[in-house]
Formats: structure tokens, sequence, C-alpha cells
């Protein structure tokens, strides 16, 4: 099901600190995510503002940030340029933090999340969350064919094997 209200949401174990930990090592964060719930009536925009806003204050709580949030409020019929595997979303928060694509690593736990960093051509990591109950060995044989090398169980682990102690 879909995340609906800010009641709904809860963060990952370990998410929000690797997150204040990769700002406290100079590295600034953004967000970018599909969220066709909102096309697709079941939630709207004040709902998902309510749910950033939560995140926000949890990531504020631990030291960080996440300086931009952008979604698409597509269905995945709407053939938009912002809905991921399409890199309209990663391009976009690039061109607004004034970094190149080539210099940003995008991290995702879905192949059409490692499909629009490479079309971006931003570095990508892959994480194994699985939300779905899909299976993730999946997702991980699919990126790795196309290139992906950096896989982590989560973003804690991410995080500890790239921003030194």
């Amino acid at each position: 099901g879909y995340i609906r209200s800010a009641d709904d949401w809860h963060s990952i174990a370990g998410s929000i600190e690797a997150i204040a930990s990769l700002n406290q090592a100079g590295i600034r964060c953004a967000l970018c995510t599909n969220q066709s719930g909102i096309g697709r009536g079941i939630f709207d925009h004040q709902a998902l503002a309510g749910i950033h806003q939560k995140m926000q204050r949890q990531i504020a709580a631990a030291g960080g940030e996440l300086e931009l949030i952008r979604y698409c409020p597509h269905p995945p019929t709407a053939g938009c340029r912002c809905r991921k595997p399409a890199p309209g979303l990663l391009l976009e928060c690039c061109t607004e933090l004034g970094v190149a694509p080539a210099n940003a690593l995008f991290v995702g736990d879905s192949l059409s999340d490692v499909q629009a960093a490479l079309q971006a051509n931003c570095a990508c990591a892959l994480v194994r969350y699985d939300k779905e109950g899909r299976e993730s060995y999946a997702i991980e044989t699919q990126a790795r064919a196309l290139g992906v090398e950096l896989v982590y169980d989560d973003l804690a682990q991410l995080v500890k094997d790239l921003v030194p102690s």
C-alpha cells in the first residue's frame, strides 16, 4: 500500500542518522521520489508535504538536512519527464544544487532509480531495502548488469563504507 499521511510514515532504521552523517561530512543531500499516489487520487500534495515535514524534522534533530525534495506526482501512464526511470527529477536537483550530474551519487532501491541515475549520468548505488516484499536479488542482478557496483543492504551501511569515521 501507500503511505498516505505523516502518521503512516516511519523512517528506515539508521537512515536518518546516515543522512546526518553525510551532511556532517560535507555531503549535500536531496530526495527525488515518485509519488503516483497523488496522481491516482490516493493522497494529495498536502499529505505528502506533511510526510516530508516529519522527515525533515527527524533529520534536523539528528543534525542533518535534505536541501531539496522533488517528487513526481504523476501516475506511471503519464509519460512525463519527471517520473523515474526518466532522469528529470535528478537533473532538476543537480541544476538547483549547482552540481554536475557526473559529480553526484544517486542512491536508490529500485531498478527505476538505477535507470534514472544512469540516464542522468550520475553515479549510482543500490540499497537492497525491499519495501514491497519483492525479490531484491532480481533488482540487484539487473542493476549490476547495467554496471552498478555499489550495492548495500541499506543507507546506513553505504554511509559507513563511503564516509570515513
